[in-house]
């Protein structure tokens, strides 16, 4: 009788079978995120060619490129932000224009991506979820803002973080403290996390006091701004607006939507105890902070997701990603939606005013003699990339760039619309108060450019003022 090999025993084939068939696997896996990640890159592209640049992208490339003293270069100017982006663009502005420098957030996302593959690679149906969420392919995507770049180092943070390297993950933390001051949130989630793990508090001190400093940055920069002043009116209902923001469906009512998600990254995370009560903690304070200081903004409340994807890649194996998966279905339905609105319809913003303002003007046309704009925030991306100065009618005159302490909010200098020498310009959000004005100074006003419908959100009219013949 002939004695069986292990290799003819059925179990033993199975699993050469199985081996044979994990390499395989793996490329098929590996292809198909790499056409995830070049979906997302490309729609990426497509999202900041189709955009101009908007107030907030070109508020902070002119702070770069004018600050002077060295005062300003770590207590920005009336910001409330921390100094680090600043000096990012200042370095940039020597070798890039304004429009160049917004083509490098096209890296930064490559990057993102990369590190997303990374840490959730595994689960397909997840990556595509987090890739496609509003927040990592809007809010945090293609705008010209250090979002992006706070995520890229939350996403190191966790990489590191899995290597066990502790104490690096603390540095780029604290980095990242420098870009934005909610990045301090995360910063406390990643210790809280940490410290159960084995990082030393004496380890930790440092980058802990990094991190501080750039908190104390961007708390002195935010001082005379009427945005940073504390209020508790209401601060019930904001800190449940706060929290069901990322989550929202319609019309369901903040109350379901905050407990919902509460109850799904309760249920995810209860294997990983350690991230759920730094999360916990991390996701209390933020929200108290917004509802107190700042309204609540989709650009601060994308830090709730950006708390979930550190504290999902911090868990890990312990994590129960399906949980992840259903609390990021409303970012991704939102994002599909977005993403056909942008691209179906186009830019309506500050650019498309100059450019019919310089068409119905023609040659020796002055913007800085001959533009005033209603808001003043209205023609700052313009200003910012063509490089001009304008009259403002809310207080400041040529404001490159605009300092939020002395603005006088929602105010109409109606003395610049009366005497400004005409044949001028006017570019306008909500015209009825200045027309009024133009008219009682008995100066006429031509209609230029009207926007495609008047219910669009902060719509540009343009008007030639003129002084009528007598």
């Amino acid at each position: 009788m002939a004695e069986a090999r292990i290799d003819d025993l059925p179990s033993s084939k199975r699993l050469l079978n199985l081996r044979a068939a994990m390499p395989a696997r793996l490329t098929v896996v590996r292809l198909v995120q790499a056409l995830i990640v070049l979906a997302y890159l490309a729609l990426m592209t497509a999202l900041l060619l189709h955009r101009d640049a908007w107030l907030d992208e070109a508020q902070a490339w002119s702070w770069a490129i004018h600050l002077s003293s060295p005062a300003d270069f770590f207590v920005i100017p009336g910001e409330g932000h921390p100094p680090v982006w600043f000096w990012l663009l200042r370095l940039i502005s020597h070798v890039l224009s304004f429009e160049q420098a917004r083509v490098l957030t096209l890296g930064i996302a490559t990057v993102n991506a990369l590190l997303l593959v990374r840490l959730f690679g595994s689960n397909l149906v997840l990556l595509t979820l987090i890739l496609f969420s509003n927040v990592v392919l809007h809010t945090w995507g293609y705008h010209f803002r250090p979002y992006s770049l706070v995520l890229a180092l939350t996403l190191t943070t966790v990489l590191l973080a899995r290597q066990g390297r502790l104490v690096a993950g603390a540095w780029v933390m604290a980095f990242a403290c420098g870009l934005h001051f909610f990045a301090g949130f995360l910063f406390a989630l990643y210790l809280l996390t940490a410290w159960r793990r084995g990082l030393s508090l004496r380890a930790s001190l440092l980058p802990m006091a990094l991190g501080l400093l750039f908190g104390a940055s961007a708390v002195l920069s935010g001082l005379g701004n009427p945005v940073g002043e504390i209020t508790f009116v209401g601060f019930p209902v904001k800190f449940l607006n706060v929290l069901a923001t990322p989550f929202w469906m319609g019309a369901y009512p903040d109350w379901l939507m905050a407990s919902a998600a509460v109850l799904l990254t309760v249920y995810g995370l209860r294997k990983a105890p350690d991230v759920l009560a730094a999360l916990a903690v991390a996701a209390v304070l933020f929200a108290s902070f917004a509802s107190a200081v700042y309204a609540p903004s989709e650009w601060h409340m994308a830090f709730l997701i950006t708390f979930l994807i550190m504290s999902f890649g911090l868990a890990g194996a312990q994590a129960t990603r399906w949980t992840f998966i259903v609390l990021l279905i409303p970012q991704f339905l939102y994002c599909v939606i977005r993403t056909n609105l942008e691209l179906s319809n186009p830019p309506y913003d500050g650019n498309v005013a100059m450019a019919a303002i310089r068409a119905d003007a023609g040659p020796g046309f002055d913007p800085a003699t001959q533009l005033v704009s209603w808001p003043d925030t209205l023609m700052v991306a313009p200003s910012v990339r063509d490089g001009f100065a304008f009259i403002g009618a809310s207080g400041q005159r040529h404001p490159q760039p605009m300092d939020w302490r002395k603005r006088r909010y929602d105010s109409l200098d109606t003395e610049v619309l009366a005497t400004t020498p005409t044949p001028y310009w006017l570019a306008c959000h909500y015209c009825a108060s200045a027309l009024v004005t133009l008219a009682s100074a008995g100066r006429g006003a031509e209609l230029v450019l009207a926007p495609p419908s008047p219910d669009m959100f902060k719509p540009i009219w343009v008007y030639k003022v003129t002084t009528p013949q007598r």
